[in-house]
């Protein structure tokens, strides 16, 4: 690391990602892991909701979760790549 701080986004977005491998976000009735909404996030780590949709940005773009827009945000699973 060139010793900066990292982005805000990005200390979400990992941390996210250590939630979801931990498996923090249990599965629901429908069968999927749903993470809080957006402003549940927002909340939750206390940073605005740009910031909070570049670390979901950030996920999608590892595919390790699928948005599914006027639904939320969902943990990519192996069904999903078969699609």
């Amino acid at each position: 690391m060139n010793g900066r701080m990292p982005l805000r986004w990005q200390s979400v977005a990992d941390d996210l990602a250590g939630r979801i491998s931990a498996g923090d976000f249990p599965e629901r009735e429908d069968g999927h892991r749903w993470l809080p909404s957006e402003k549940a996030l927002c909340q939750e780590y206390e940073v605005s909701d740009t910031t909070v949709r570049h670390a979901l940005q950030a996920l999608r773009d590892q595919g390790t979760c699928i948005t599914e827009r006027g639904i939320g945000t969902r943990v990519r699973t192996t069904a999903d790549d078969s699609e």
